[in-house]
């Protein structure tokens, strides 16, 4: 594959027919994968891909394809023969031709389904689940596969009544083929799940019936002169799964790896050859003024409204004042409200950081709460900007640095990112 990626040794390779490439960003993206992809399509093209975490930033297409970085991404899902291979050196070099960007993966799948989807994987994978029924699991991303407005039907479909595909297809107002490739992306991206009916009526049927007062109004409703049948208060949200990612996330790819269906749920042969990714060079936190007292950044919801953040604007004053037990039973009263708030995490990780700031060491706990964090959303900038600086404090300058530029990615306008940054890379160069 040149004479570049000669000097190298491939990490992992195999053939485009059995592991298409939105599979390989997937799974790379799920391992944290930092390195470049070179693949080699049956029309003889030949691209260059850099991953960091896993998430495409840069590429050099050989023929060009464009000045389009995720329209360049796009040919190279629908391929179905040819090679890839995994380098963890970056083997793209600089110059005009290499296009640049910071894509989500789940953003690319969901981009090639209109024209460059591999229908074969397609069938594949939602033939593995005729006959279950399926539903939307309870606080995963949606929005970042960004769906056509079109496409969103499949998900409320979804959301209304756990469905097997056939059933699916026959109720979706979609074309067939469509609905399965929308289906499919949900799959492989782990948004939904089998749902056990018989199950799940049985439970409902040993559910004793809930007691009345003697008003007639069941416990909790509000009563009011106008009787039993007046509204009820208005209902609390209810409170997703705690994530169980963040004890068993690995951090590098591992030669025992033999199915790359872990990110499509099992359908797909495996990698050939897979060793075990070593992990990139680290860094500092200055013992200058303390960046981590600043009020929280407004939260965007999943439907694109601002979320109240009054709460945690409250905890970053008492943060300010070093009132640290405090600001942290704030985050943690919002966890117990909802325990996948990826924001509340973060905060929560921010107040534990600077709580054991000036100690000999980190409890395990800090480290926790971003990893956990950053499973929810891995570009959730405020656990991104304590992740660098973790490794700031131990002196990972270089490991540092790049997590400074992550949030930057997300947030060009974060002043502590933007400093730190600096410093960081002073240090990494001294």
């Amino acid at each position: 594959m040149g004479a570049e990626s000669s000097e190298a040794e491939a990490v992992a390779s195999g053939e485009l027919e059995q592991t298409p490439f939105a599979h390989l960003l997937l799974y790379l993206h799920r391992k944290g994968g930092d390195g470049t992809l070179l693949l080699h399509t049956d029309g003889g093209q030949e691209a260059r891909v850099a991953v960091m975490e896993g998430r495409p930033i840069a590429g050099r297409f050989d023929p060009p394809r464009g000045a389009n970085f995720i329209e360049a991404l796009l040919p190279l899902c629908g391929a179905r023969k040819g090679r890839f291979a995994f380098y963890e050196a970056d083997l793209l070099g600089e110059d005009d031709a290499v296009l640049y960007g910071n894509i989500d993966p789940y953003a690319v799948l969901s981009a090639s389904l209109a024209d460059h989807a591999r229908d074969d994987i397609v069938e594949g994978v939602v033939e593995r689940y005729r006959g279950s029924a399926l539903r939307i699991q309870p606080g995963r991303p949606i929005e970042r596969l960004q769906l056509q407005a079109g496409d969103a039907v499949v998900v409320e479909l979804l959301r209304a009544e756990p469905s097997t595909p056939e059933e699916l297809v026959e109720l979706s107002p979609l074309p067939v083929e469509r609905t399965k490739r929308v289906l499919y992306a949900l799959i492989v991206t782990h948004m939904v799940a089998p749902f056990d009916r018989a199950k799940h009526a049985e439970q409902r049927r040993s559910s004793p019936p809930p007691k009345r007062s003697p008003s007639g109004s069941l416990p909790g409703q509000a009563t009011s002169p106008g009787g039993p049948h007046s509204s009820p208060p208005a209902a609390r949200p209810s409170q997703a799964p705690a994530s169980s990612t963040g004890a068993t996330r690995r951090q590098h790819l591992h030669p025992s790896f033999s199915d790359v269906n872990e990110v499509a749920a099992a359908s797909l042969p495996a990698w050939q050859r897979l060793a075990s990714m070593r992990p990139g060079s680290s860094q500092t936190m200055p013992a200058a003024a303390d960046p981590l007292r600043q009020p929280p950044a407004p939260r965007i919801g999943t439907q694109g409204k601002a979320q109240d953040d009054a709460p945690l604007d409250r905890a970053a004053e008492l943060l300010r004042r070093g009132r640290h037990d405090e600001a942290l039973a704030i985050a943690d009263r919002l966890l117990a409200d909802n325990s996948n708030d990826a924001h509340a995490h973060a905060w929560r990780a921010r107040i534990l950081f600077a709580r054991h700031e000036g100690q000999s060491g980190l409890p395990r706990k800090v480290v926790d709460a971003v990893q956990t964090a950053l499973d929810l959303d891995p570009q959730q900038p405020q656990a991104l900007f304590i992740k660098g600086m973790i490794c700031a404090r131990a002196k990972d300058h270089v490991r540092a640095a790049r997590y400074f530029k992550k949030v930057l990615m997300v947030d060009p306008k974060h002043l502590e990112a933007q400093r730190e940054l600096r410093m960081a890379e002073m240090r990494a160069n001294s």
